[in-house]
């Protein structure tokens, strides 16, 4: 399991039962850890649970498990998000890569805490205040405005979502697709009351002006160029080739996030680049059913 700061929680199968997260209110968390379980299980079929965490990893509160699969070599990686019970991610690790992963703990941690210190643990810092702040004032939960959203838009399926303040006002926005129809729904739901203030079709020409308009915004907003992310991406994937990158703001922070293909290895490598302090803040493999997944928008 990859290190991480500032870990809050860890809890370790014993005798067949987890240890209860006593003090699952102090850390914030909205989801319980038996519903996290639940959703990361039914991710992967036939797994068992061999350890999990309650952590915080780059500003996001996560339930973090590592599940073992019966005859298959490795270990899946599953995280829950704890505040809205969402699962950010799934990721395959094989024994080689569990075993290289402990070798490289100590040296790790000790030279990333040193490295890392300063601007990026300010700003790290500032990420978590603005998200938690604006999680902790928000009344209505992601869950019930997703479900306001969805009600609103019949057949729909969110593509992507954001808790943010608009006018002054804090609201949840939500992307909604629909299969079969062109350009996507915008829904914005009060995040004091639960009231939908509004439902607006944007067509494929609406979308490429915003989101040309929203990348000049990114750009000026970013303090690190491209050209020294993707140094920085490619220096972390040895023999790599960029075959797609984008800025954008994921989880509240804003990261450069490449796709980059290594000659002779299946799948791709994700790495994600911090764009305000140039630190790599994740690298992960991608098969090509996971790409093809993600595609589909189903990820």
């Amino acid at each position: 399991m990859r290190t991480r700061k500032a870990l809050l929680l860890a809890g370790f199968l014993l005798t067949g039962t987890h240890v209860a997260f006593a003090q699952q209110v102090e850390t914030g968390a909205k989801v319980s850890e038996p519903v996290a379980r639940r959703t990361a299980l039914a991710a992967v079929r036939g797994g068992t649970v061999e350890k999990f965490e309650l952590e915080r990893e780059d500003g996001k509160l996560i339930y973090s498990y590592d599940i073992k699969v019966a005859g298959k070599d490795g270990i899946e990686e599953v995280h829950i998000d704890a505040i809205t019970g969402r699962m950010l991610s799934k990721d395959h690790e094989s024994a080689a890569d569990e075993a290289k992963e402990a070798d490289e703990v100590g040296e790790s941690d000790e030279a990333g805490e040193a490295n890392e210190a300063g601007e990026a643990d300010e700003a790290a810092e500032s990420d978590e205040v603005s998200d938690a702040a604006l999680q902790h004032e928000a009344r209505i939960t992601e869950w019930s405005a997703r479900r306001s959203a969805l009600a609103a838009v019949t057949g729909g399926t969110v593509k992507k979502f954001e808790l943010e303040r608009e006018g002054g006002k804090l609201l949840y926005s939500y992307d909604i697709k629909v299969a079969g129809k062109s350009g996507i729904d915008e829904v914005q739901i009060d995040a004091m009351t639960g009231e939908l203030l509004s439902n607006m079709h944007e067509t494929p020409a609406d979308e490429a002006k915003e989101a040309d308009e929203d990348m000049a915004a990114l750009q000026r907003e970013a303090k690190i160029t491209e050209v020294a992310a993707r140094r920085t991406a490619l220096a972390a994937v040895p023999g790599g080739t960029v075959e797609k990158f984008e800025l954008e703001r994921e989880d509240g922070k804003l990261l450069y996030s490449y796709d980059i293909k290594v000659a002779g290895k299946v799948g791709i490598e994700e790495v994600h680049v911090d764009a305000l302090t140039g630190l790599i803040l994740s690298n992960e493999h991608e098969s090509p059913e996971a790409e093809a997944k993600e595609g589909d928008g189903s990820k």
